[in-house]
């Protein structure tokens, strides 16, 4: 899936249904979706923050990480887990009022969106546990630090910095092999009974009150009625579509500013790859067991200056991955 963007209009004059046919043709994804994104949520600065799985040439299901956009598609940057395993999912994000602090829900991967909840300060770093604060540590986090936990929170959403609403069920993740819900794939658990989820309140002390359980089906997305402040409208950088060139400049300030020390020297080329979308019909690659890989076609390749920098033009609207080769050939970065 993709985020979509829809972009404001002068509808002071038009009926309804005029304005819904207005609003259709000016939406346009915010990303190209070669990966799965999902849940958007507004931060307190104006940018949107999103949960992305950073599938592409990677391990398959550690990596589903935070990430953040301008309201405009532009200033794609990563905010939190793509270089650690300590959370499998980071997930259902929401700014917490007055604050630059985050409330998540940590997740699995192939499973229900629901786990354990934590505090996210993005100023403390970006990947392991150095900016993570548990509100609920009587719940391990799925995967990463097993699958039997004692129940599940889901759907945060926070009334302040130390109050909280969201679902909670009292069901384990995963169950003993001889459970009549236990699936042949750990990884993808169990689902919860229909009515496991009710609403309930947490707080950072530990208290924890049940404030609605229905009998028969599961309760989720508590929303508080309550004025809040408004996130600043950040202004669009992009020109307009009309008038938009088909290309545009791309730059690498320096390969060698990297998570990971490469030496210097060792970068000859940035390679382009255009990635393609993959049929949903297709046999299994020989390069990637389950077929997890998507096809690609270079577009070029561009040499890298002594200092580390270069520059391309590439094509307006296509997906893009950069790939830093070595002096022989061999791709030792994607991006």
């Amino acid at each position: 899936s993709f985020l979509l963007y829809r972009a404001d209009l002068d509808n002071a004059g038009l009926s309804a249904g005029a304005r819904n046919v207005a609003g259709a043709r000016n939406i346009r994804p915010l990303s190209f979706g070669e990966a799965n994104e999902w849940e958007p949520a507004v931060m307190n600065d104006g940018r949107i923050a999103y949960t992305r799985w950073d599938y592409i040439n990677r391990h398959a299901v550690w990596f589903q990480s935070l990430w953040a956009t301008r309201p405009d598609g532009t200033a794609v940057s990563h905010v939190y887990g793509n270089y650690s395993e300590d959370i499998g999912v980071v997930t259902e994000t929401k700014a917490i009022p007055g604050s630059r602090l985050l409330l998540c829900t940590a997740s699995a991967h192939h499973n229900i969106a629901g786990g354990s909840l934590f505090l996210l300060d993005p100023l403390k770093g970006e990947d392991g546990l150095g900016p993570v604060t548990r509100v609920t540590p009587e719940v391990p986090f799925p995967e990463s630090e097993g699958w039997n936990t004692p129940g599940a929170y889901c759907s945060p959403y926070p009334v302040n910095d130390t109050l909280f609403l969201c679902s909670y069920s009292d069901e384990t993740l995963g169950y003993p092999d001889d459970h009549p819900r236990h699936r042949r794939e750990e990884y993808m658990a169990a689902w919860p009974s229909p009515n496991a989820f009710g609403l309930w309140l947490v707080d950072t002390l530990g208290g924890r009150e049940l404030i609605y359980q229905d009998p028969e089906i599961s309760t989720f997305n508590p929303i508080p009625l309550v004025k809040r402040p408004l996130p600043p409208a950040l202004v669009s950088s992009l020109p307009d579509q009309k008038t938009a060139p088909d290309t545009g400049v791309c730059y690498v300030e320096n390969v060698y500013d990297c998570r990971t020390e490469l030496p210097k020297g060792a970068i000859a080329k940035i390679r382009v790859n255009k990635l393609d979308v993959m049929p949903a019909c297709r046999r299994e690659t020989l390069n990637q067991h389950d077929d997890l890989d998507l096809h690609k076609e270079t577009l070029g390749a561009v040499p890298v200056a002594a200092d580390g920098s270069c520059s391309f033009t590439i094509p307006a609207g296509v997906p893009i991955q950069l790939q830093a080769v070595d002096t022989n050939g061999v791709a030792v970065f994607t991006m």
